[in-house]
């Protein structure tokens, strides 16, 4: 019983048995999870982009926002603190845009490059980079361009 062998952890020299995999994973370990990043996002959809060879994605948290690289899910850049909770996220070649109620801010890696805001009295809801423009959709179905 891990119970047991926790309770005794200190007060016992001899070496405890290992703990027992649960019977759920026990037939292989191809379905075993190692890494997910919806266990740490917010809930809003992630950003996908290939740079180079590689894939990355961007996931919000709260006020900031993660960069995983997709080949190993391991995590290559935590964005600065915002003054509001992300609404959501876009992505194009080295560049990061997160929508921060009604402004969109964009960045590459740690720089801020603009912030656009003025346009929107809604929270923007979508975010979709193509080429050198920004596409934002609010709450209220306004799309700006």
């Amino acid at each position: 019983d891990w119970a047991r062998g926790f309770a005794r952890c200190g007060a016992s020299s001899r070496p405890q048995p290992p703990m027992s995999v649960p019977s759920a994973t026990k037939g292989g370990e191809l379905f075993v999870p190692y890494r997910a990043v919806g266990l740490v996002s917010a809930g809003l959809p992630v950003a996908v982009v290939q740079h180079g060879g590689e894939t990355f994605v961007t996931a919000s948290l709260g006020r900031t926002f993660q960069i995983y690289n997709c080949a190993k899910l391991r995590q290559v850049f935590v964005g600065p603190s915002l003054p509001a909770g992300i609404t959501a996220l876009g992505a194009h070649d080295d560049y990061t845009l997160v929508a921060c109620g009604t402004a969109v801010v964009v960045y590459k890696r740690a720089e801020l490059v603009a912030t656009l805001e003025g346009e929107h009295t809604a929270p923007v809801r979508h975010l979709l980079a193509m080429g050198s423009s920004v596409v934002s959709v609010d709450a209220t179905g306004l799309l700006v361009a």
